[in-house]
């Protein structure tokens, strides 16, 4: 009885364990089947919504109303977005995109120019619900752009310089700039400066550095704007080191005949003051200004002549022109007729020396002077340069003297012949 007993209670717990099994795979069957029909249904209905973000442009209204009324124009802020959130069925959110929404900020009521406040409204499709925005105004700049020109000014600092030495003012590489933006913030600037500091450097020749410009008012208070712009923001600083140096003037002279014997030159004035680059200045001790031909001097005699100076170098005394006073001492003049003239270096020429005798005026020491003849001194005419032509011509001649009076006396002036080439 027992033993029917357990046979029966197996039985039933097999076909109880069957039957979970086959319940359990109908509901793995089930389960997908069920949740794809109700995601299909939640799909097509209308029941569930939906939050989603936007980005869109801020636009600006009747800006051309106000350009009209009052010469200004927005001048910042056109790039501005903001984020709007939407709130609304599934089906239509999805459907909307960044062009159905509308951001705007109406500029017809400003009375003033200058940096605004403006509110935001928003346009977008009635069957969703504007829940939020990033924003709810814009700050723009309005004001009427203008364009105007300024001075850029210069100075230096944190430098030292050898007592022996000096600069000029710095220089910029212009004079002035444009600025444009604003008319309220472009009115306010006087100046663009170029501050270089030089950070305790020892000048000893001249700087060329970049540097940059900022913009000041006439209180010296800095001027800075996004909404400026500069045609430049830095320019080239030169500043120019120099030395000044007092140094005599002097002449030169064409022969050597001149000397403190035979001549007194003075040079009014007697020195300059020069002022260039220390390398430039570093072997200058004297000026000459000019070479006196000796043999131009037939008397005491005062010529005024221009001071040239070497390049690099200027005249920081301002002086433009010198005099120079020539005053023989310890000599004379004596004329003497001259028959001894010769032609040399015809090139085989038919010549026929016209000139017999020329009056040639000697300056020397009245000693000499009283020994020298006709004998000690010749002529000569060099016709190198003559090797053609014919007729009647005109030879530069040069006066010799003998040994005995070679660079002792010397001839006034200039003399020549006249030859007949045949």
């Amino acid at each position: 009885m027992n033993n029917n007993n357990s046979v029966q209670q197996n039985e039933n717990h097999t076909a109880s364990a069957r039957s979970g099994r086959v319940i359990d795979f109908i509901a793995k069957i089930l389960c997908p089947v069920i949740a794809f029909f109700l995601w299909f249904y939640a799909m097509s209905t209308d029941v569930v919504t939906l939050e989603r973000d936007f980005t869109v442009p801020v636009q600006y209204e009747n800006e051309a109303a106000l350009s009209e009324r009052t010469g200004w124009s927005v001048l910042s802020g056109k790039d501005s977005k903001i984020v709007v959130t939407l709130k609304g069925k599934r089906n239509i959110i999805n459907k909307i995109t960044e062009d159905d929404i509308f951001a705007f900020a109406d500029v017809s009521g400003v009375e003033s120019p200058g940096r605004q406040v403006i509110d935001i409204k928003i346009s977008a499709p009635s069957e969703c619900e504007i829940i939020n925005t990033s924003a709810s105004s814009v700050s723009p700049v309005i004001d009427k752009k203008i364009t105007r020109m300024i001075p850029v000014k210069v100075s230096i600092s944190d430098y030292v310089i050898s007592s022996e030495l000096k600069h000029d003012d710095p220089t910029a590489s212009y004079d002035e700039i444009s600025v444009s933006g604003p008319e309220s913030e472009i009115n306010r600037i006087y100046e663009a400066r170029a501050d270089l500091s030089l950070g305790n450097m020892s000048l000893v020749q001249t700087i060329n550095s970049s540097c940059s410009l900022k913009l000041y008012d006439e209180q010296g208070e800095a001027v800075s704007s996004n909404y400026i712009t500069m045609s430049s923001r830095s320019v080239n600083v030169t500043v120019r080191l120099y030395a000044e140096k007092d140094v005599p003037l002097t002449v030169g002279y064409k022969y050597g005949y001149f000397n403190s014997k035979t001549v007194n030159v003075n040079i009014f004035p007697g020195s300059v003051t020069l002022r260039g680059e220390p390398s430039l200045m570093s072997n200058i001790d004297k000026l000459e200004i000019a070479t006196l031909d000796e043999k131009l001097y037939t008397e005491n005699s005062s010529q005024k002549v221009s001071i040239e100076v070497p390049e690099g170098l200027i005249i920081a005394s301002g002086e433009e022109t010198a005099e120079i006073r020539v005053e023989h001492i310890g000599t004379t003049t004596k004329q003497i007729t001259v028959k001894n003239i010769n032609v040399v270096n015809s090139g085989g020429l038919n010549c026929e020396l016209q000139t017999k005798s020329l009056n040639v005026t000697v300056r020397g020491s009245a000693n000499l002077l009283r020994q020298i003849t006709e004998e000690n001194i010749s002529i000569t005419a060099d016709m190198k340069n003559y090797s053609t032509g014919s007729g009647i011509t005109v030879i530069p001649a040069t006066v010799n003297f003998s040994a005995e009076y070679e660079n002792a006396v010397y001839e006034l002036g200039n003399y020549n012949v006249t030859v007949n080439i045949k």
